[in-house]
């Protein structure tokens, strides 16, 4: 529905730059360890990361975020 695409387009917009990356990793499926490899940061730094990416969106697990990336066509579904 619209108000719920608007509140997911808000609420995305309240992440930080980093934040984006490590949402657009989390839905692209990669583990923290991976992503952290990739970004060059520590596991534990890439799960605060993940922590306030989920609290931000709202998204009780991976799948929710993974459904909220494809709604905001940051990923294929």
């Amino acid at each position: 529905t619209a108000k719920t695409n608007d509140d997911l387009d808000t609420r995305f917009t309240r992440l930080t730059p980093r934040q984006v990356e490590i949402f657009d990793l989390v839905a692209g499926g990669f583990t923290s360890q991976a992503i952290g490899a990739k970004l060059d940061l520590s596991t534990r730094t890439v799960e605060s990361y993940r922590a306030q990416v989920m609290e931000k969106m709202q998204a009780e697990s991976v799948a929710v975020l993974v459904r909220q990336a494809i709604r905001l066509k940051r990923i294929e579904p």
